[in-house]
C-alpha cells in the first residue's frame, strides 16, 4: 500500500452498522480459548465480508478510525481489545504513572501510544515513532479523536543508527509487518523511501530527559534501533522498563544478552514481546 492523504471525514462518518452492531457485541464476549476463539474467528470474518471499510467506532473508550483490512493489529483490537497484549497492557497500566514519559517505537496505528497516553494524563509525555505515513496518519488521527493528541508528540520517522533515508518494505497484507529489515517483511510489497534517524536524537528532539517505558516492535530492527541508543545516552536517560518484540530468529544477533549485561532483567512475558526492567547500578545478576 503506498502513501495517501489522510481521510478528511470527521469521525463518525463510518459508523458500524445498525445490523452488524449485535454482531460486534458478540465477538467481543469470546473468551480467547477453545469454542469461544473459533465462533469469534468465524464472526469476524463475517463482519468483514459484509462491512464497509473503514469503521469508526469505540474501542476500550477510545475513538478509532479502524481499516478491517491489511492492518491485522487494529483489526484484532476493534474486534477483541481483551485478547490483545494483556500481560503488557497490565504491565503499562501497573508501572506508566501520572505524569510519566512513554516512548512507542513502531507506534503503528497506536494501541500503545493511546494506553500510555490515557496513563500518563495531561501531564505526562508519550512520543510515538511510526516511519509508514499511512500509520502516521491513522495515528495521528486517533489520537486527535480520542482528545489525547496533546499529550503526545508524532515522530514520522524510522529509527536506526545514522541519520539519512532509508528503503522502507512495506508489506502488502498487514501495514504493521512493514520494516527496514526487508527479510522481515513476509509479504513483500512496494518499498518507500523514508527519513531515519538514531533513537537518542528523535528522544532528545521531542524533549524527553527520562523515559519511564519503552515499547518496540519494528520486525526484526531492534538491535540497530536500541543498541546505538544505549552506546551514546547517559544512563540515566535509560528506561526503566522496556516492552521488546522477542524476535531472536530475526536479530542476528542475542540481543536478550546483550540487554542483560547492560543490566536489564526480563519481569514478564506476552504471547509475542518480553518485558525488562532496568536493574539498579552496581545490583548483580538474579538469581
Amino acid at each position: 500500500m503506498a502513501p495517501s492523504s489522510p481521510d478528511p471525514a470527521a469521525w463518525g462518518s463510518y459508523p458500524v452498522a445498525a445490523s452488524h452492531r449485535r454482531l460486534l457485541t458478540v465477538i467481543r464476549r469470546q473468551p480467547r480459548a477453545g469454542i469461544g476463539k473459533r465462533l469469534a474467528h468465524a464472526l469476524r470474518r463475517l463482519f468483514i465480508w459484509t462491512h464497509r471499510d473503514p469503521v469508526d467506532a469505540e474501542v476500550d473508550g477510545f475513538r478509532m478510525r479502524v481499516s478491517l483490512h491489511g492492518n491485522v493489529s487494529e483489526r484484532r483490537y476493534f474486534f477483541t481489545p481483551h485478547w490483545v497484549d494483556p500481560v503488557e497492557r497490565a504491565f503499562v497500566e501497573a508501572r506508566l504513572p501520572a505524569g510519566g514519559r512513554f516512548v512507542d517505537v513502531g507506534a503503528n496505528a497506536g494501541i500503545y501510544s493511546l494506553w500510555a497516553a490515557r496513563a500518563v494524563g495531561p501531564s505526562g509525555r508519550v512520543l510515538a515513532i511510526e516511519a509508514n505515513p499511512v500509520m502516521a496518519d491513522r495515528l495521528a488521527f486517533n489520537l486527535t479523536a480520542s482528545g489525547l493528541a496533546d499529550r503526545v508528540t508524532i515522530a514520522r520517522s524510522a529509527v536506526g543508527e545514522t541519520t539519512g533515508k532509508a528503503t522502507f518494505t512495506l508489506d502488502a497484507r498487514n501495514l504493521g509487518g512493514s520494516s527496514l529489515r526487508a527479510a522481515s517483511v513476509s509479504a513483500t510489497g512496494a518499498t518507500i523511501a523514508v527519513p531515519v534517524q538514531p533513537l537518542a536524537d528523535i528522544v532528545r528532539e521531542a524533549g524527553l530527559t527520562a523515559i519511564d517505558i519503552l515499547k518496540i516492535d519494528i520486525e526484526g530492527w531492534e538491535p540497530q534501533a536500541l543498541l546505538p541508543f544505549f552506546a551514546t545516552a547517559d544512563r540515566t536517560r535509560w528506561p526503566r522498563h522496556l516492552i521488546l518484540e522477542h524476535s531472536p530468529q530475526r536479530w542476528g544477533r542475542d540481543l536478550g544478552a546483550e540487554l542483560a549485561t547492560l543490566g536489564y532483567a526480563e519481569v514478564g512475558r506476552g504471547r509475542g514481546n518480553v518485558v525488562l526492567s532496568l536493574r539498579p547500578e552496581g545490583a548483580g545478576q538474579p538469581a
